[in-house]
């Protein structure tokens, strides 16, 4: 979720990013302290319990909510991990065109649209970094399941983070919610997701709980570490306009993410053929209809993560 150099009722899904600071400066959110929330802000539905409220909207159209993110920051080399389509990466290189950003995944980048500050690699991020100069802010997006050694990577990006710099991960958790409770183990999603978790597992790259990585995080040398916790609808059955727009477009993304998410972790962790996996989807249903019937839901955390280090460094992006 840019370049610094710090380590550091409804069906909806819960996430939260996780960020931190440095040097004994106050942290923002919920300390690792204390307990991690599990859930995300609460979300009110109505009398039929499908419409969805918040009171506090701050913060939704940022890309990020590390320091780095704000105007002025002054962010100079920003890291994009797991870019995908690179859109994170082209928003934030055009917010911030005094930063040099890179995006890197195992795939190349289908875009032909780059701003002149931005660049994609294609790289392994699980291999030694070998990155010429460090960054001010590494941003990490849905990568839950694709880490293998979290401490590893979490000790490379720490080495390749400035004085001062921040790491923020924006990660979801596995398993679809629905705040009115018709989501149970009996149905056939709760299995699916079970399934997938199986499957990860035996891969070696299990869905990650996300408060398990504030310890990682400070064993790698990180400080401060702040976890934000929210919810994701799916499905257009919120009230609130933003949530609703949320909604429709995590509904579009499943639906049409589902195959892809749920072929090769079958075929290649349990062996199933193409028939068997498709039999399973079916029993999974049309998610759109799913959606019109259950506030459903995804949790997410946001961590951030300072790097301990200059301590001017990190009063200045403090105060931003």
């Amino acid at each position: 979720m840019t370049d610094i150099h710090k380590a550091s009722g409804a069906e909806n899904s819960v996430a939260s990013p996780i960020v931190a600071s440095a040097d004994n400066l106050e942290p923002t959110g919920n300390s690792s302290s204390a307990p991690a929330p599990n859930h995300g802000p609460i979300l009110e539905a109505d009398a039929e319990n499908n419409n969805l409220t918040e009171d506090d909207a701050s913060d939704r159209a940022s890309l990020g909510l590390a320091p780095p993110n704000k105007e002025g920051s002054g962010v100079r080399r920003a890291l994009d991990i797991g870019t995908g389509t690179g859109l994170w990466a082209i928003e934030f290189a055009d917010e911030h065109p005094e930063a040099e950003v890179l995006g890197v995944d195992l795939s190349p980048v289908q875009t032909q649209f780059v701003p002149p500050n931005l660049k994609f690699e294609v790289d392994d991020i699980e291999q030694p970094w070998t990155f010429s100069h460090p960054f001010d802010y590494i941003h990490i997006r849905g990568m839950t399941s694709s880490i293998s050694d979290w401490l590893g990577f979490f000790k490379q990006a720490y080495s390749n983070l400035t004085p001062g710099g921040y790491i923020e991960l924006f990660e979801g958790h596995a398993r679809t919610q629905s705040d009115d409770g018709t989501l149970t183990p009996d149905h056939a999603a709760w299995q699916w997701a079970d399934k997938l978790d199986e499957c990860f597992k035996i891969l070696g790259r299990s869905f990650v709980n996300v408060p398990s990585l504030v310890p990682i995080l400070e064993e790698a040398g990180f400080l401060d570490v702040t976890i934000v916790p929210f919810k994701w609808p799916v499905g257009p059955w919120a009230k609130d306009p933003h949530y609703k727009e949320l909604g429709e477009w995590a509904l579009e993304n499943s639906s049409q993410g589902l195959e892809a998410w749920t072929m090769a972790a079958l075929t290649r962790a349990l062996d199933w053929s193409n028939a068997e996996v498709q039999a399973l989807l079916a029993q999974v249903g049309d998610l759109r209809e799913e959606a019109s019937g259950r506030s459903l839901s995804i949790s997410w955390d946001q961590i951030s993560k300072q790097y301990p280090g200059s301590r001017c460094l990190s009063d200045k992006l403090k105060s931003l």
